[in-house]
């Protein structure tokens, strides 16, 4: 009796061993996102009371990770304000994503409009990508960066043919 439960054991832990192994390299290779994947900008206009900045997104979706970096600038071309921070897929139903700032870089701003967008601490919550074609997506979160809640993204991929 206790060698066919041991055998039985054994069999049902190699078995789930197996079967993990293989749902995991399922999981690896099929990517939720794999129309989305390539290089992705954005450019436009900021403005308040004090003066009129120019913003430049850039994202990049590879697999399940997303990276997004921008800059922004005032009307002399001056760097005001620079951010890098990385989305990592943690839920595709629920679209949920753990977010890191990997680098973040302030000049003197002496708008305080400005000072209280880019200086707090935001979280960027469900995201959601629209794909409207092949070279171009919308960018949608319903809470975090409150002066770009939507954005409209180009493809800047070079040899990206379609």
């Amino acid at each position: 009796m206790p060698k066919k439960m041991i055998v039985f054991y054994f069999t049902a832990i190699g078995l789930g061993y197996l079967l993990g192994a293989f749902l995991g390299i399922l999981y690896a290779y099929y990517n939720p996102m794999h129309q989305l994947n390539g290089y992705w900008k954005n450019n436009y206009f900021f403005s308040t009371q004090n003066d009129e900045y120019h913003i430049n997104s850039r994202v990049s979706i590879i697999g399940r990770v997303i990276k997004f970096s921008s800059e922004v600038y005032d009307q002399a071309a001056v760097l005001k304000f620079n951010r890098d921070s990385t989305l990592s897929l943690v839920d595709t139903k629920n679209n949920i994503f753990k977010e890191e700032v990997t680098s973040s870089t302030t000049a003197n701003m002496e708008d305080e409009v400005l000072n209280l967008l880019f200086n707090n601490q935001l979280v960027i919550s469900r995201p959601t990508f629209y794909l409207l074609d092949n070279k171009t997506i919308l960018f949608e979160q319903s809470q975090g960066n409150t002066h770009a809640s939507a954005r409209l993204l180009k493809r800047s991929d070079r040899n990206y043919n379609n």
